[in-house]
């Protein structure tokens, strides 16, 4: 009785192959004018790139996104640069567009208005290419050829990066509404970067400014950052998040003292347990939201209270969506943080 049974349930499993097999090609032809359908909607209504790519409508999402991604793989610079990502022991190696997609999300508030999201990809966009120049003249010093498709190596500590997982993981059903918004921010700026002085910068940016940006020449190093201006972002002041709070165990923190800070209370060194180091090194290792802070000690505690979020140069996301909000436009929110710079596209 139990070998009839076997063997009826083998029957079904056939029968269910058969009906596959059978209906296999109507599915694939399905498919396929749906996706004809799809080319000749665009056609027809001879949408823009923009428009063509963004414009919702009642096809499937995952269609979308997969054509999304097909626009930035047809861009001609996109198959010539290429970024090879490292971190813990992962390497990744994707066309650049590609990459300034999960760089963008990584690196800002994606809530935040489209016009400071193509800032702020432009931004990154700049320091790909200021560190393509360097690695190339390195080639160059080494005496090596340059290949026909050109790679940026980067690693975590040049940038954040999301994978496609990272960012289904962080914005669960948010994921292809915000996917979008990435994929449009990147494919409307497609190979702008910023030049000062006929060189690629480095794309500085900040979460927040303690009420303004910091100018460039507070920076220390052999290069000439003039063109990071220092501008009022007043609104911040009122932010929701403009001040925080931290209680540390002063183990923890060691012994610090004698504190060098800017007329904005930013502090530029600190000795701490006897050696001088910056402010965004002692931000960085206890994890405060800006280097713009003060502290107290309370028993066996020290209060750090901070203002603002980041370091203070160069795009103040937040106030940069506050010009978005009153209708500025991605160059004109450049513009007000940046001095003297020009745009140029990837060849």
């Amino acid at each position: 009785m139990k070998k009839r049974r076997r063997n009826i349930g083998w029957l079904k499993d056939l029968a269910a192959i058969l009906i596959f097999l059978f209906l296999f090609p109507y599915f694939a032809f399905s498919f396929k004018e749906q996706k004809e359908e799809w080319s000749n909607y665009r056609e027809e209504k001879d949408i823009s790139l923009e428009k063509e790519i963004f414009k919702m409508t009642e096809k499937p999402v995952n269609v979308q996104i997969l054509d999304m991604y097909e626009n930035l793989s047809e861009l001609p610079h996109n198959n010539h640069y290429y970024v090879v990502w490292k971190e813990e022991g992962v390497t990744l190696r994707l066309p650049v567009e590609n990459f300034l997609v999960g760089a963008l999300a990584a690196s800002v508030s994606v809530d935040y208005e489209t016009e400071v999201l193509k800032a702020q990809v432009i931004l990154l966009r700049s320091t790909l290419m200021k560190e393509y120049v360097r690695q190339r003249e390195e080639k160059k010093a080494e005496g090596k050829i340059p290949e026909s498709q050109e790679e940026i190596c980067l690693d975590r500590e040049k940038g954040a990066y999301w994978t496609d997982s990272d960012m289904q993981n962080r914005w669960g059903e948010h994921y292809e509404e915000l996917l979008k918004k990435c994929v449009s921010a990147v494919t409307e700026t497609q190979g702008i970067y910023l030049q000062w002085e006929g060189k690629p910068i480095s794309g500085y940016y900040t979460g927040m400014s303690a009420g303004k940006t910091r100018n460039g020449q507070e920076l220390s190093g052999e290069e000439n950052k003039s063109y990071l201006k220092q501008t009022i972002c007043a609104e911040n002041l009122s932010a929701a998040d403009y001040m925080k709070e931290y209680k540390i165990d002063c183990e923890e923190v060691g012994s610090i003292s004698d504190a060098e800070m800017n007329e904005e209370g930013y502090v530029l060194s600190i000795i701490r347990d006897g050696k001088r180091i910056s402010g965004e090194e002692l931000q960085e290792d206890l994890g405060l939201a800006s280097s713009n802070f003060t502290w107290k000690t309370e028993g066996e505690n020290y209060i750090f209270r901070t203002n603002g979020k980041g370091h203070g140069f160069g795009l103040d996301q937040y106030y940069g969506n506050v010009l978005a909000k009153k209708g500025k436009d991605y160059r004109e929110i450049i513009d007000y943080f940046f001095a003297d710079v020009s745009c140029h596209r990837m060849e």
